[in-house]
């Protein structure tokens, strides 16, 4: 099933950057749109912090999945993948997608996309409240109209415990939609003096092949997540957490299992797709 929204204007893939994952130009650009005042962002994030903090008291961080992360191709039927991309000229306006894969083969069976305009400003370790009503409608659509294809885990572009509060936005949307979710970033968000230079060593010491893995404990002795290589030769790792619902151990299953290319299948689909989308608009826009 393909469900696609109308675009108005070009559109450009968000980059995951360090604080939440959107770079500082479109950082700039997003907060410069919403034009409030200090005092006004200091009541937003002080409101925010009291939801964050209720939800992140549902967050469970082991497993509670209906298949088993032993026995992927006979347990696992379908895995989700979300992405947003944002308006290059007005990064308030973007598309929400929402891809899922049959499994093992991963075959698209279910997408779609919606446009829709961010309702609030940008906040460093918010970008949850900004990008999950959107993430959340579309998953709800598709438990009202394909409840069939449910993915059993859904990948996210973006971190989940590791994050400054321990709740990005993977965990964020595991929790509102009550589905395994796990923390995909391509950079890493810098929390519990981890820093560049130890990302670097574990790299170097323990990345050798496809499917390696170093875990990033911080000063508090907590293991945030893990640096992984997700192809055989040399290439920039990815940043696994947890979202919700699943261990840190099989989210390095699920991730593994999913990865064909740098990045996992269902991530990487709503990319493309959304990339599609975009240079079709960007042709159809030039020959008016």
């Amino acid at each position: 099933m393909s469900t696609r929204a109308e675009l108005s204007a070009p559109l450009t893939c968000r980059d995951q950057e360090a604080e939440d994952g959107i770079d500082s130009e479109q950082l700039l650009m997003a907060t410069m749109n919403q034009d409030l005042t200090e005092d006004e962002l200091n009541h937003i994030k002080k409101q925010w912090s009291l939801e964050q903090d209720e939800l992140k008291k549902q967050l469970i961080v082991h497993d509670d999945l209906d298949f088993d992360p032993d026995d992927l191709d006979t347990t696992l039927k379908f895995v989700g993948g979300v992405d947003i991309s944002f308006d290059k000229e007005n990064p308030v306006n973007a598309i929400a997608s929402l891809i899922v894969l049959s499994f093992p083969d991963l075959k698209v069976v279910y997408e779609k996309y919606d446009r829709v305009t961010m309702q609030h400003p940008y906040i460093p370790g918010f970008l949850a409240f900004r990008e999950v009503p959107h993430l959340e409608n579309m998953i709800h659509e598709l438990r009202q109209n394909c409840p069939q294809f449910i993915p059993q885990v859904i990948l996210v572009d973006g971190n989940g415990i590791l994050h400054q509060r321990g709740f990005g936005l993977a965990s964020h949307l595991g929790v509102v939609v009550n589905i395994p979710t796990v923390g995909v970033a391509k950079k890493l968000l810098y929390v519990d003096d981890i820093t560049r230079d130890t990302v670097k060593e574990l790299v170097q010491k323990h990345l050798k092949a496809k499917g390696d893995y170093a875990k990033l404990i911080g000063k508090s002795g907590i293991a945030h997540g893990v640096v992984f290589q997700p192809i055989q030769k040399t290439g920039r790792p990815l940043f696994i957490s947890i979202g919700h619902r699943i261990s840190l151990e099989s989210c390095i299953k699920v991730v593994l299992k999913t990865c064909i290319h740098k990045n996992p299948e269902p991530i990487r689909q709503a990319d493309l797709r959304s990339r599609r989308m975009i240079e079709a608009q960007a042709a159809w826009k030039s020959n008016q």
